[in-house]
Order: C-alpha cells, then sequence, then structure tokens
C-alpha cells in the first residue's frame, strides 16, 4: 500500500497556502529571476472585461441551458457594452464575443478576457523539464542550484531566491487557467503547458494521478537562439484594478531593490 492524494490536495498547496495575490505574483517573479532573465521580468495584467470574480460565469450558467438565441444575444451585447475599449487587444475580444456561438464558447472567451502575463528571458524550459521539474511538486531542483552555488564558491552570483519548489502553484491562487509557453536556446520550437486549475478543486473527487497533464509542442521559433517563458494566467479570481498593480509595484516587486543600492533593478 502506498499514500493516496486527492488532486485537490494542490489546492491546499498552492491557492491557499499562499497568502495573497500579491504573494503569488511575487513568488512567480522569484522564478523567473532564478531562471537567469538577465533583462529582467515584465508583468501585464490585462483587464478588458471589468467583473468581480464568478459574476459573469454566473450569468453564462443562467442562460446555458436556454437553446433560444435570444438569452444568448442579450448577455452578448451586455458583455459588448461593459468590454474597456481602452484595453490592449480589446478589439480582438468584441470579435471573439460576437462570434461565440454557444454559452460554453462565450464563457471561454469570458475567462480570457482578463489575464496576467509574467515574461523573462531566462534559460527556459524544454519539454522534459517541464514534465520532470515544473511538473514534479517538491522538486530538489532549486535546492540543488544553492549547493552547487556554494560548493563551486560561486557567491558573487546571482543568489537563488527558490527552494521548495512551490512556487509554480502560484498561478493557482491568481486564476483557475494557466499556459506557460517556453523554450531554451538552441531549440526549434516553443514548448507549451497548458494546466486547468479548477479540476483540482474541492468538487473534484479524482485523485492526482488520475489527471493527466501533458506538455506539447509548440510554434517554430523565429530566432533559434531566443530562450525565455512566458507565464499567462486567465479566468483570474480576484478583480484587478491600476491601483492593485500600484500597490503591489511599490511594496512585494521593491523587495527586489537594495535600500542601499543607487542603481534600481
Amino acid at each position: 500500500m502506498a499514500f493516496k492524494m486527492a488532486a485537490r490536495t494542490l489546492l491546499h498547496l498552492g491557492a491557499e497556502l499562499i497568502s495573497s495575490d500579491a504573494v503569488a505574483l511575487y513568488e512567480l517573479i522569484k522564478n523567473a529571476f532564478d531562471a537567469g532573465s538577465m533583462a529582467g521580468v515584465t508583468i501585464g495584467v490585462a483587464v478588458r472585461l471589468p467583473t468581480w470574480p464568478g459574476e459573469w460565469p454566473r450569468r453564462l450558467s443562467n442562460v446555458e441551458g436556454d437553446h433560444s438565441n435570444k438569452a444568448l444575444s442579450a448577455l452578448k451585447e451586455e458583455f459588448l457594452a461593459a468590454l474597456d475599449a481602452t484595453a490592449p487587444r480589446s478589439a480582438e475580444c468584441a470579435n471573439a464575443i460576437r462570434a461565440a456561438r454557444t454559452a460554453r464558447e462565450l464563457c471561454a472567451v469570458v475567462e480570457e478576457a482578463n489575464e496576467i502575463v509574467i515574461s523573462d528571458t531566462g534559460h527556459g524550459m524544454s519539454k522534459a523539464d517541464l514534465n520532470d521539474v515544473y511538473l514534479t511538486i517538491g522538486t530538489r531542483h532549486r535546492r540543488e542550484q544553492k549547493e552547487n552555488q556554494r560548493s563551486s564558491n560561486r557567491r558573487n552570483e546571482r543568489p537563488i531566491l527558490g527552494e521548495k519548489g512551490l512556487g509554480r502553484l502560484s498561478a493557482m491562487r491568481l486564476g483557475q487557467r494557466v499556459c506557460v509557453r517556453t523554450t531554451k536556446r538552441g531549440e526549434t520550437h516553443w514548448n507549451l503547458l497548458e494546466i486547468d486549475w479548477s479540476r483540482f478543486s474541492h468538487d473534484s473527487d479524482e485523485l492526482l494521478d488520475e489527471i493527466t497533464v501533458e506538455p506539447r509542442t509548440g510554434k517554430t521559433k523565429d530566432d533559434i537562439g531566443e530562450q525565455g517563458t512566458t507565464i499567462t494566467v486567465s479566468a483570474l479570481n480576484s478583480r484587478w484594478t491600476k491601483s492593485n498593480v500600484l500597490e503591489f509595484a511599490g511594496n512585494e516587486a521593491a523587495k527586489f531593490n537594495s535600500p542601499f543600492d543607487n542603481e534600481k533593478r
């Protein structure tokens, strides 16, 4: 006999263990720094459809069983009216709303309307790395990096910030969907990993090994020397505003700067 782990255990380690959205975002930035991103980390928060979490999905569920187009069309017009035209790619989002033919298709568009994107130019990950490192909870990967840094007396190098291997679960705190797009220098293609965190909710009775999460090969790279990782979190769990982002920049993000250095990261 061996221990069996319910899929919702990841919810305890990720969304419920991380104390706030700001801490979750901070953990993802730490991972980018540990990946050796010399150009820093870029964070984009796009809110094209201002809403409270769960409001639009609830409205959509009310019309899902209504096979008349009248209720769905009315809801689509309401979404189009609420869309922020000043947000990036809002026109693309509007076209997707108009093109949706069912409540399920419209729900998918709405879930992707608001997103948080964390990009870095670090060493990236291969498909094997996604399988053996990213999808391995509690990996010793960062710890081994720290030990190698100490043993080789490379103390002047940028310190490794992560260690427990749980930082990747921070995305679960931020939203229900995550897409990892990554590549290493010398690879010909991007590597993709998509995770639906809703399958790991308290409503699920599935065991962890019953849920298949597989990385796949993405598009061909324009430049074989390109490397890095972009993590896109959608179906956000919280409402993000400009004040939320400014508060994060002034508090958590500021921790990456030493108060004794004149030059800021």
